[in-house]
């Protein structure tokens, strides 16, 4: 998949120039879709997040998997689901802007730091 985010408009030049390229088969369509670009958390964001849960996960003799669970249900609001007449509280990291991945990250930072777990920061 090659994915062109259109910020300015070199951008729109290469995304031409790459529409351009493709050598077109009939038996093997290519597909362009343009929409608003939303930009969920980052990927830095989220490999740091998962260090960050084996860290804590081994200290404190959890497995990730864990601690992720413990973490969401600690930090974040739940989306509240209803499904055939009872309430379910649901929680994701999925949906996190980058604002938002990084607010619930310095909580989690603060609350290991709570149990002398020092957590490593991203890399510039």
């Amino acid at each position: 998949m090659h994915r062109i985010i259109l910020r300015e408009p070199k951008n729109v030049e290469y995304a031409i120039k790459s529409i351009q390229a493709v050598k077109v088969d009939p038996d093997k369509p290519f597909e362009v879709v343009i929409r608003e670009y939303k930009r969920n958390r980052s990927l830095e964001q989220n490999n740091l997040y998962w260090k960050w849960l084996e860290i804590i996960g081994n200290t404190l003799g959890y497995s990730k998997d864990d601690m992720h669970e413990a973490m969401m249900r600690l930090h974040l609001t739940p989306r509240i689901v209803e499904v055939n007449g009872e309430t379910i509280e649901a929680y994701s990291t999925r949906t996190l802007k980058v604002r938002e991945m990084s607010d619930y990250m310095t909580k989690i930072q603060a609350w290991a730091a709570e149990f002398g777990i020092a957590l490593p920061v991203m890399e510039e």
